[in-house]
């Protein structure tokens, strides 16, 4: 009985849970070090790298064999491969900005540091293959939905939290310990749908009504950041596993039910808040001429929005092949105005170029077709909602960011794994 408990503490107890904890407390934005761009994630991420660089010394020349077919590594390798050539292009549209003096506008070390990092991590953990990527992503999921939860309800009696502000400056958005609401909404977007996924794969009630309360509990948090990226992104996914599972699951009046009770309630708790967050908080959305009046701020937005792109893809024509660089960026009215294009298309494109562009597609497409083998659908909407708040944010320098796609991919091949042999096995 001993030893039964001590292998299971030290199965729960390992490198997947140092990953977990580092990847929860890269949301944690707030809280970094004094004067420095670095949080406690980032020592443990640090930690995890020179351990898996001293482990391999170790074994250099014994004979471990590395097969790059095992699992973990699979699942990993498509991210890592992408990484190699993002830095490549990028290093070169940098020495090529620097050696013709092109003033990009943005300082490229920054960006320089945060890739090379994000791609000595990724690697060390493809030449590991050590951590269970499974229980990482429940570790990750349901630790940080749980964090996030507490701190959503903290966050209705007091605006701060152990000198942390809660909230963005004078406003009601929820930003919690991240820097911003949109980063708030960013790191949370997949995990209503991870959450609903790992649910349905657990026996124990109790855990599911856990599930149940922390879903509920992560959309609101989302309701109240105000992010119209993640309430889109939401709102597209939901439309999409409502309209499937009403043709096709035997849990059709469950998921109809709590979605529709869902919706119902979020909009007469928060009507105000949409109502300002689209339509500027106008008594009367339509005018004497039946005119629909949005919200200024949207159409602004969209103004900006809409010249980062188009100026970032002109940018990245002058330089089609490895882009300008780590410092490459946008601007509003005309490149190189120190603006980055907040979509992971745009930016990439003008860091890496058309090359790195197409390295970025092939991997999102290869995940793309790997979840439809597999007929998981909450995975879908996972990777949908993923997709379309990246499309209004810069997310490539998150780790989380990363690993959610890792997360989905390795479950996701899980299933198409399990399929392959069970075919073989009646074949």
């Amino acid at each position: 009985m001993l030893v039964s408990l001590k292998e299971k503490t030290k199965e729960l107890l390992n490198i997947s849970l140092l990953i977990s904890l580092a990847l929860i407390a890269s949301t944690f934005t707030q809280l970094r070090f004094s004067g420095m761009p670095v949080g406690f994630s980032d020592v443990l991420f640090l930690l995890y790298i020179g351990y898996s660089f001293l482990v391999v010394l170790h074994t250099y020349n014994k004979g471990y064999s590395y097969n790059i077919l095992q699992p973990t590594r699979a699942s990993l390798l498509p991210i890592v491969v992408f990484f190699l050539v993002f830095i490549f292009l990028m290093v070169l549209g940098t020495l090529y900005s620097t050696a013709f003096q092109i003033e990009t506008g943005m300082s490229p070390y920054h960006n320089l540091f945060a890739f090379f990092y994000l791609t000595i991590l990724f690697v060390s953990m493809l030449i590991r293959g050590d951590i269970n990527i499974g229980l990482t992503a429940r570790y990750t999921s349901i630790a940080l939905a749980l964090i996030v939860s507490i701190m959503t309800i903290v966050s209705i009696f007091t605006r701060d939290f152990i000198g942390v502000e809660l909230y963005y400056l004078w406003t009601d958005r929820l930003m919690l310990f991240t820097k911003s609401p949109n980063h708030l909404a960013d790191f949370i977007a997949p995990l209503p749908f991870l959450l609903l996924y790992f649910l349905f794969g657990m026996k124990s009630r109790i855990f599911q009504g856990l599930m149940f309360v922390l879903i509920v509990l992560i959309f609101l948090a989302g309701i109240m950041a105000q992010s119209k990226a993640t309430l889109l992104a939401w709102t597209i996914a939901m439309l999409f596993l409502f309209f499937k599972w009403l043709s096709s699951s035997i849990y059709t009046r469950y998921i109809v039910g709590f979605f529709s009770i869902f919706l119902l309630f979020a909009f007469l708790f928060f009507q105000n808040e949409f109502n300002d967050l689209f339509f500027g908080g106008t008594k009367n959305i339509l005018d004497s001429g039946n005119n629909l009046h949005l919200n200024k701020g949207i159409l602004r937005d969209i103004h900006i929005r809409t010249g980062l792109i188009y100026n970032a893809v002109q940018l990245a024509n002058l330089s089609p092949f490895f882009g300008y660089g780590a410092g490459a960026s946008t601007g509003i009215t005309e490149p190189f105005l120190g603006r980055e294009a907040h979509n992971n298309i745009a930016d990439i494109l003008m860091i890496s170029g058309y090359f790195g562009l197409f390295a970025y597609l092939l991997i999102m497409s290869f995940i793309v077709v790997r979840i439809i083998n597999s007929k998981k659908i909450l995975l879908l909407a996972a990777f949908v909602v993923m997709v379309i708040t990246s499309l209004y944010h810069f997310q490539l320098r998150q780790p989380l960011f990363w690993l959610y796609l890792v997360f989905i991919l390795h479950e996701a091949s899980v299933v198409v794994n399990v399929k392959k042999k069970n075919r073989a096995n009646f074949g």
